[in-house]
């Protein structure tokens, strides 16, 4: 055996340079049998097992915005082109919804991540229901706020939240 590795296995060494092969064999579950071994020796050096499913969650919203603020973007141009009969009332109601975008959705959720209804939003705003109906209404007639089966989904037309799709 090479007195180097064999130096670097009884940890008098912390790094070598030296030649290795590195497996890969797939299990009956999915998962990687990864191993590090040496051609001076037999036995494994390093091995370790890798569900490569759990690897990368391309479609998953990120958990954290690496530091940074979360932020949105208002399509000031569209916004400002909505002029109307509660046209104000739209783009308020719009702006106080902001915290609760889904991101990438564009989606109404409460804090557990749940789809808003109609009873969150009169909690959410604390008005009655024809005020909560009048300000649902001006959204929906302005296109800001669309219902669909999910629930209330804010078009990224005028407002986005991560990667929104328009």
């Amino acid at each position: 055996m090479n007195k180097q590795l064999q130096e670097f296995i009884n940890d008098d060494k912390n790094s070598i340079k030296q030649e290795f092969i590195i497996s890969k064999e797939v299990m009956p579950n999915g998962y990687y049998h990864v191993y590090v071994k040496s051609d001076d020796l037999q036995q494994c050096l390093f091995e370790f097992y890798f569900n490569p499913k759990t690897w990368s969650k391309k479609d998953a919203p990120p958990k954290h915005t690496g530091g940074k603020k979360p932020y949105v973007m208002l399509m000031i141009e569209k916004l400002s082109d909505i002029v109307g009969e509660n046209s104000d009332i739209a783009i308020a109601s719009a702006i106080r919804l902001i915290s609760n975008i889904q991101w990438n959705t564009g989606l109404l959720c409460d804090k557990k991540k749940k789809p808003m209804t109609f009873e969150m939003l009169r909690e959410f705003f604390k008005c009655s229901k024809g005020n909560m109906s009048k300000r649902i209404n001006a959204m929906e007639h302005y296109k800001i706020l669309n219902k669909t089966k999910e629930g209330y989904v804010v078009s990224p037309d005028f407002i986005k939240k991560g990667g929104t799709n328009p």
